[in-house]
């Protein structure tokens, strides 16, 4: 695969992703909470880029992707305590 020809697909693929908890992050390009999972906005780059001269390349080909929702840190972790509901850990009353 050339790397010159490689898009970032999704948040946990760019070099501004930072893991921050078991599904969420930070976009340090843009100062955001995110999850992994979300599509890369125009501004993502490979986490191993040779260098930097493809960048502009590599922002171009990311055009059409659209921007996620952007939540906050407490939204972030609401949404995380839900998935450790009763019933998603098997506990009856």
């Amino acid at each position: 695969m050339n790397n010159q020809n490689c898009i970032t697909s999704a948040c946990r693929f760019c070099r501004f992703y930072r893991p921050d908890g078991l599904h969420g992050g930070a976009c340090q390009q843009l100062g955001v909470s995110v999850r992994s999972e979300w599509k890369a906005c125009q501004l993502g780059l490979p986490a191993f880029a040779n260098n930097w001269e493809n960048a502009e390349e590599l922002a171009t080909a990311n055009r059409q992707v659209e921007l996620p929702q952007v939540l906050h840190r407490q939204e972030l972790m609401h949404t995380s305590d839900l998935e450790l509901s009763q019933e998603s850990i098997g506990i009856n009353n």
